[in-house]
């Protein structure tokens, strides 16, 4: 089983899918995946979601993302520094504004981690 350890820093479960929409990450390697989200800020055990993916499956899911964050965020911004993937945005959700920093780290074979501050306003 591959693992992807998410520890996110935000207000609201919401803004997760915003933080990794509409970049450029690489493919996930074929199989199941298990996705551990944890809010900092929340008193509640972390939230695991088990999913199986192919290429195709991986490719949807990011195209589905990606285009609903056009809609959505004024910036979206996509370096690296070293081996890791910086991820910066701003979306607008209805009258909530939501500036995400992201850090990916990790070979996207058999396991990687994003970690997320999210500031909403």
């Amino acid at each position: 089983m591959r693992m992807l350890s998410v520890a996110v820093l935000l207000a609201s479960a919401a803004a997760l899918p915003t933080a990794a929409a509409a970049f450029e990450l690489p493919p996930r390697k074929p199989g199941q995946w298990e996705m551990s989200i944890q809010v900092d800020t929340a008193a509640m055990p972390p939230q695991v979601i088990r999913m199986c993916l192919d290429a195709e499956t991986d490719k949807l899911l990011n195209q589905k993302f990606s285009g609903m964050a056009s809609n959505m965020c004024s910036k979206q911004e996509q370096t690296k520094d070293g081996d890791a993937i910086v991820l910066d945005s701003v979306c607008q959700l209805g009258d909530m504004k939501s500036e995400s920093h992201s850090v990916v780290t990790g070979d996207f074979d058999s396991a990687y981690t994003m970690k997320t501050d999210v500031k909403m306003s």
